[in-house]
């Protein structure tokens, strides 16, 4: 007994001691009263038209200006074990009865000549006597007509604690008095405008079939991709077995497919979706509260955006460096695109069963390599599945697993993500176990390591008959999400892509050709890649990534299994490479797009003591040597002159040029705080990885007067609607193929071109670099001299340490097809820096050069027929 009072003592000095400094600091006008967990007694504030002198109780408050709000404190008349009542007088005639009945405040007297109102309506007196008019915490009422200005105003207050007044007020003022009206408003206005386009919202007829998503080569004859027909719906609807009744029973089929398909949708996808009406906004109010870090679409939602688009609208390109009305626009027209999808989802469920909505979904959603569809995408990816009824649990939830990014969890392209997409599968079967929709027997059964899930050797097969190399296929997918990731869920779609099919064969050939002989020669290189593009557009013209069959470029740990796995990359757009003296332009080009006179200028060969870093080796230009011009140097590929180019424009302005120039690698690895790399001026050197087909395009610019046109594989998109003969090269003629995009925005209603050119550099600077890099070629002390016979080209060549990476990059000026042309030779990764020791020095470096890379160069060019 004594420890019970001790804490309560000391809890009441602790409340007290806080709301003495809550007091303080709030002033005396505040309700808390010296102790926080101690409730203030209801109390009325009267506001009247004139002063009270006939009550004799505020003769003393009488002369409070108008209008007066007097505190009426109440005093018990009656009060008995369970009620209180209290009498409170008003003037002459009027008499307000307040009662507390277990905690519970009601308004029970009448006034006698004007009678008491509430919210603009006089309280009946039947009202009064039962107890019906219950009081809360700022309740108003009235004696007389509020509408008169002799009426009196009356409010309750009876706060809560003090402790909880701060909640009290979120609730009071931003939400109930705020939040809540608005939302009032919008509903009303959304269920308005509902009914008014009724009429006009699609939803009353779904498909039965998935229609082809067809890609083309530019010559609109060459399939990119394996063709596929119009497939029909795969499952059916049973009446005798409705979804929403069945599928938390223990039961084998549900639509005409193992129960296991259905269940995974339903737990990963929608677990509301029996229960709501198309629109989850329970949902809806649970990703707002995690600000939008968890999607709230329904099935419905996503099935009526996928056959719908039209109506619905396609999610605008992202774009790079937004400003913050591109932002606004952005949203707005995302709340446009969302209230048009949850309408068409309502109606759906208005005009078809879940049964119905469901099985379109599972025969329509988007899985990767143009596959529709649960069926298709099974037979694809893995082994031993011929129909709907050979999928099973795992199967089923790793492509449930695969839906938010498909293509980035192609086990074709990257098995290094094998691990993220087993930790996917995993929690969704362990979710389904929660849910009560597999046993835990089944559970485990399905927890397959998703390796020896996928059917590996259909990868190599389809590398050998498709007419592409397997990045080609990512890009066309990354570039459709770009522009719209509505476009890659929809089917029925021609993609007409930039590949020149006649450029991409003599590439492919040229490339292997060279490494065939240096392999032959055992010269140290086994791989290579090339890129290239029309600079004047930006379109990629040729793209080999790797030659085939492709040697793994490196082991990674998984971090699940523990155990290494073979990684194989894309040399062409994803690896991030060295570039050797490549980068060496973009020093001259900052140099002379500020001090153009400097072309002229002598350089001499001192060391640069001044600068943190070892001494620059450079054989060509030494001390004892006389000055050396930019001609010269570019010519040499001199490190020193470089560096004190560079030196002399300034390495901002080089970075800032190197950025606008599309470069998108060393911006990430300048904002990186973990990445190794630091920018110097050992920049100019090629010591930070880029990517091939950025560099390729970063000397587009030089190659076109100076404008920049970002590199893409897609140049128009049509919907194939009724009527669309999409088999035939005459497609872009007929009215029936809807043209949604092209590269040059011409068309309106469909999305607007992501590829702005934007001037980089003035047309006479880069004629001025152009000019340098002639020396590389015509020159006799040039690096790539002897192997360049292509007449007036122009290019760079460049190495890093060892000679692991050779790269030429290079152009003819003035070429009417506007042709550059990347060319990257190597080694796998696991073959790289071999050769290096601690110190940085090579002990054995490969044979080969970086004119080995300009001679397959040149052999392209030849075979392209540009004259020698």
């Amino acid at each position: 007994m004594f420890r019970k009072q001790s804490v309560k003592n000391f809890t009441q000095k602790i409340g007290r001691t806080i709301g003495a400094v809550l007091t303080r600091l709030l002033g005396s006008s505040s309700q808390f009263n010296g102790n926080l967990l101690q409730k203030a007694f209801p109390y009325l504030l009267i506001t009247t038209p004139k002063p009270l002198n006939n009550t004799e109780k505020f003769k003393k408050k009488a002369l409070i200006p108008n209008p007066h709000k007097l505190r009426g404190v109440l005093n018990p008349n009656y009060q008995n074990a369970d009620t209180t009542v209290y009498s409170y007088v008003l003037g002459r005639s009027d008499t307000i009865t307040i009662s507390i009945e277990k905690g519970n405040i009601y308004l029970e007297g009448a006034a006698q000549k004007n009678g008491i109102w509430r919210k603009r309506w006089l309280v009946l007196p039947e009202a009064l006597n039962n107890k019906t008019t219950r009081l809360k915490h700022r309740d108003t009422f009235f004696i007389g007509s509020p509408y008169s200005r002799r009426a009196v105003k009356i409010e309750l207050r009876d706060p809560p604690l003090p402790i909880l007044q701060p909640f009290f007020w979120i609730w009071e003022v931003p939400i109930r008095r705020v939040v809540l009206p608005l939302l009032g408003v919008l509903t009303i206005t959304a269920l308005a405008l509902l009914a008014m386009y009724w009429a006009v919202i699609p939803g009353e007829i779904l498909p039965n079939a998935s229609l082809p998503t067809v890609v083309y080569a530019r010559d609109r004859q060459t399939h990119l991709q394996r063709f596929k027909e119009a497939q029909p719906f795969i499952g059916k609807v049973s009446k005798e077995q409705p979804f929403c009744e069945s599928y938390q029973k223990e039961i084998d089929q549900l639509l005409g497919f193992p129960s296991v398909v259905s269940k995974s949708v339903i737990a990963s996808e929608d677990k509301r979706f029996c229960s709501h009406i198309g629109v989850d906004f329970l949902g809806m109010g649970r990703a707002l509260l995690k600000f939008g870090s968890q999607g709230a679409s329904t099935i419905t939602q996503q099935v009526a955006k996928t056959i719908f688009p039209d109506f619905v609208g396609l999610e605008p390109p992202l774009k790079k460096d937004e400003n913050l009305l591109d932002k606004l626009i952005k949203w707005r027209d995302l709340l446009s695109r969302k209230a048009r999808e949850m309408a068409v989802a309502i109606k759906m469920e208005r005009f078809h069963s879940k049964d119905e909505i469901l099985l379109t979904y599972i025969n329509k959603v988007f899985l990767g390599r143009n596959n529709r569809g649960f069926v298709e995408a099974a037979r694809d990816y893995f082994k031993d599945v011929k129909s709907e009824q050979d999928i099973s649990l795992d199967q089923a939830a790793t492509l449930v697993a695969m839906i938010p990014a498909p293509n980035y969890f192609d086990p074709c392209e990257n098995r290094s993500r094998f691990g993220a997409l087993n930790k996917y599968r995993d929690d969704l079967i362990n979710d389904m176990q929660k849910q009560k929709l597999v046993n835990s027997e089944q559970a485990e059964r399905g927890k397959t390591f998703v390796q020896n899930l996928f059917d590996l050797d259909k990868c190599e097969l389809r590398t050998e008959t498709s007419y592409l190399p397997r990045i080609y296929d990512s890009e066309i997918y990354n570039e459709l999400s770009r522009l719209s990731r509505s476009t890659v869920e929809e089917d029925g779609l021609i993609v007409e892509t930039t590949l020149d099919s006649q450029k991409q064969k003599k590439a492919k050939e040229s490339l292997g050709k060279t490494i065939a002989e240096l392999k032959s020669s055992q010269k140290g290189v086994s791989q290579g890649a090339m890129v290239s593009i029309n600079a004047s557009t930006g379109e990629i013209l040729a793209l080999v990534s790797a030659i085939e069959p492709q040697e793994y470029c490196r082991k990674e740990i998984n971090p699940k299994t523990k155990e290494e796995e073979e990684i194989f990359c894309d040399y062409a757009a994803v690896e991030e490479l060295k570039p050797g003296s490549t980068y060496k332009v973009f020093g001259y080009a900052a140099n002379l797009k500020n001090n153009p006179e400097n072309l002229q200028k002598q350089y001499d060969c001192k060391q640069l003591k001044e600068f943190d870093f070892k001494t620059v080796k450079d054989l060509d230009c030494q001390p004892e040597s006389k000055k050396m011009d930019m001609q010269t140097a570019m010519a040499v590929s001199s490190n020193l002159v470089a560096i004190k180019v560079a030196d002399e424009a300034g390495l901002d302005k080089v970075i800032d040029l190197v950025k606008q120039l599309g470069v998108s690698s060393l911006n990430r690895q300048i904002n990186d705080r973990s990445f190794p790399y630091k920018p110097e001026l050992r920049l100019i050197l090629g010591e930070s990885g880029t990517k091939l087909l950025e560099l390729t395009s970063a000397y587009g610019v030089l190659a076109n007067k100076g404008i920049y046109n970002e590199p893409h594989v897609i140049s128009s998109i049509y919907k194939i609607t009724n009527g669309c003969d999409f088999k035939s090269s005459n497609y872009a003629n007929n009215s029936q193929c809807f043209r949604r995009y092209t590269t040059n925005g011409d068309r309106p209603n469909g999305l607007d071109s992501v590829y702005k050119p934007r001037l980089v550099l003035e047309a006479s600077v880069a004629d001025k670099v152009t000019q340098l890099m002639r020396g590389v070629v015509s020159r006799e002390d040039g690096t790539a001299f002897g192997e360049i016979t292509v007449r007036n080209a122009v290019g760079k060549t460049g190495t890093s340490e060892c000679y692991d990476d050779l790269w030429f990059i290079g152009y003819v000026p003035n070429d009417p097809n506007h042709l550059v042309t990347g060319v990257w030779l190597g080694n796998p990764d696991h073959k790289r820096n071999a050769n290096l020791t601690k110190d940085g020095s090579c002990v054995k470096p490969i044979l080969t050069r970086s004119s080995d890379a300009a001679r397959v160069w040149n052999e392209y060019m030849k075979s392209l027929e540009y004259l020698e």
